[in-house]
């Protein structure tokens, strides 16, 4: 409930940074992130285009924008949206984490470690990364190196079994 709250006094935010100042994409992006996170996928999707009519550069609002592209099913955009991210900020382990799981939904399971790899080799730590390897590890069949991939994560109870 509290967490519900803040997403509505983050929305309120937003609105009123937009009613001093429409021409800063950065603002649009935020909205953005908080519309998805409400489950408002539409409207965050004319957020984010509207930054990127503003910034076409943000690999903030292109990866984001590919979030949301992917959760409306529309793969193919989204992988164009997280390309065009990593070519701006190609040492993006959050961007390279998003392409590797797209990837992974296509069935592209060697691009999907490739990505991932990359992403761990930039933040070694990161567990969402590491879980998300661990599964295109466990879906190409290397059961074992799933496991020990995943085990940091199952430690600190990320994540209960593959």
């Amino acid at each position: 409930m509290q967490e519900l709250e803040r997403i509505d006094e983050a929305l309120a935010c937003h609105a009123q940074a937009l009613s001093i100042r429409q021409d800063v994409p950065d603002i649009w992006v935020n909205l953005g992130v908080t519309l998805r996170g409400k489950g408002r996928i539409d409207e965050a999707l004319t957020a984010f285009d509207q930054a990127l009519t503003l910034n076409p550069n943000s690999a903030e609002a292109h990866g984001n924008r590919g979030l949301v592209l992917q959760a409306l099913g529309r793969l193919d955009e989204a992988l164009k949206c997280f390309e065009r991210a990593l070519a701006i900020k190609p040492r993006s382990a959050e961007a390279l984490n998003n392409l590797g799981i797209l990837l992974r939904d296509l069935g592209r399971l060697d691009a999907a470690r490739a990505s991932l790899d990359q992403a761990l080799t930039i933040k070694p730590d990161y567990a969402a990364a590491l879980i998300n390897r661990g599964n295109v590890l466990k879906d190409l069949g290397q059961l074992d190196a799933a496991l020990a991939e995943t085990r940091p994560a199952q430690s600190v109870g990320l994540i209960c079994r593959l």
